[in-house]
């Protein structure tokens, strides 16, 4: 097996020296909409995860990226728009008042996909912080003019309503500043952006506003705006952070609409907190889950697709809501030890988490789109036992693409179930086991997995 792998390492990386093909649908200039953009994007990375499968695509070592007779490398690096890297990141704010063509192209459209695929190594990198990524994406939708292009359209929308300064530091789209100014936003509008839902802490964002920019006249009005569940895959989340802070929040994309966690759910990931405590939490908040697109790191979030590099990546979050208003009120990021005796949610507080809001775009018919039919979330995989015949032992192994629930058993011709091996929560990932079918007659049995909503099954001969 490693000899048959080392030459087929060998034959890619010779390969390397043909034209480097970038992958299909990535990093396209610009893009119809916010979820293709960021489908588009993250699609090396999504790839490299196992989160999504392409036709034509193989990965080996977690690092390399075979397609097209070509061998890509996959790495991470840490890229924040900060100066004096003024060229690549940095747009004076003096600037935004003149949307010019030449201006906005010497920030972003034209640095996609040079700055996350470098042609000389044919390498993709991904982000570790969630502001350049939130940047490149609103900005890689439309086209440059300022009515058709999501970075310049929400620019504008915010700075002319006066409430919330916007990339006060020069950024282009920096979260924070997002999550603040999305509620600013008119509640419905049919070309452009909308506020879709959200809560925020009037105060500490007026602290924050005026103490960034003394010449704003108006307070903002602390708009909250219920109906959390209502929102769709391509809706931008993002949050506000600490008045303490000036370059802190976080962005996200949808990936699909949220959907409530039950008791039963809740109880599978707190095993060590009593049903009585779920369900007063429960009556307190409902919970969502939130598949999203973003940057961050690995393991950052529930079934975090990013199990070996942090930068673009799948994962899950959950957001509390008030259950008569549905209006955000907190979250938890990151999916709990199970050892965990209470639930320790981050709640909306002026203290440290000034907003949580959702924005939507709806754009012209510009941009290039992107059919993503041809990619697909990785289905779980059982390998075929080895040895094979076996006696009495053999040995099992699965790839999980999520984390969640399976169940792996042993049954016999007639479909009888002789053995369950598996039955529990797992993480995504490779899993093996030994099996033993002593006390077993000789005969064909089938190994089952059960994961992820789907059934494999392979065929196993055993000979006493």
């Amino acid at each position: 097996m490693k000899k048959s792998f080392a030459l087929l390492l060998i034959v890619f990386l010779l390969s390397s020296t043909i034209t480097a093909q970038i992958i299909s649908g990535y990093n396209q200039q610009f893009y119809m909409n916010v979820l293709d953009a960021a489908l588009g994007i993250g699609k090396p990375f999504f790839l490299q995860q196992g989160y999504l499968t392409m036709q034509g695509v193989s990965i080996y070592q977690d690092t390399l990226l075979s397609y097209k007779n070509h061998t890509y490398h996959i790495r991470s690096k840490y890229q924040n728009p900060v100066s004096p890297d003024t060229i690549n990141y940095y747009l004076a704010e003096t600037s935004y008042s003149s949307y010019q063509m030449s201006i906005f192209k010497n920030v972003w459209p034209n640095k996609i996909p040079d700055i996350l695929y470098e042609s000389s190594d044919s390498t993709y990198i991904t982000l570790v912080d969630c502001v350049g990524y939130g940047s490149r994406l609103l900005s890689a939708i439309g086209d440059t003019t300022v009515v058709n292009n999501a970075y310049l359209s929400l620019s504008n929308t915010i700075k002319t309503a006066g409430y919330s300064i916007f990339a006060s530091k020069g950024y282009v789209c920096t979260a924070y500043e997002v999550g603040a100014a999305f509620p600013t936003l008119p509640d419905v509008n049919a070309n452009g952006w909308a506020y879709v839902s959200g809560s925020v802490m009037s105060d500490s964002i007026d602290a924050y506003n005026h103490r960034l920019n003394t010449s704003l006249t108006k307070t903002y009005d602390g708009k909250s705006k219920g109906n959390f569940n209502t929102a769709l895959p391509g809706d931008v989340l993002a949050f506000s952070y600490s008045p303490t802070s000036d370059a802190n929040g976080h962005f996200m994309v949808l990936v699909q609409a949220p959907y409530q966690i039950t008791a039963d759910t809740m109880s599978k990931f707190y095993p060590k907190v009593s049903s009585t405590t779920i369900n007063q939490f429960l009556t307190t908040y409902h919970v969502w889950a939130v598949p999203v697109i973003d940057c961050s790191g690995k393991g950052a979030h529930f079934y975090d697709s990013r199990a070996y590099n942090s930068g673009i990546g799948y994962g899950v979050l959950w957001i509390l809501t008030n259950p008569s208003t549905e209006t955000p009120m907190g979250f938890i990021f990151d999916q709990p030890s199970s050892s965990a005796t209470s639930i320790s949610p981050s709640l909306l507080n002026a203290s440290h988490t000034w907003a949580i809001s959702v924005g939507r775009y709806k754009g012209s018919s510009s941009g290039i789109g992107d059919n993503h039919s041809s990619i697909l979330p990785a289905s779980p995989i059982l390998y075929q036992n080895y040895p094979n015949p076996f006696n009495p032992s053999t040995v099992l192994s699965y790839r999980l693409s999520v984390s969640g629930k399976v169940k792996l058993t042993v049954v016999n011709s007639l479909g009888e179930e002789v053995s369950i091996l598996i039955d529990s929560y797992q993480q995504r990932g490779n899993h093996e086991l030994n099996y033993s079918a002593t006390g077993l007659p000789t005969g064909i049995y089938f190994a089952r997995l059960l994961a992820q909503n789907e059934e494999r099954t392979i065929k196993m001969l055993y000979i006493k």
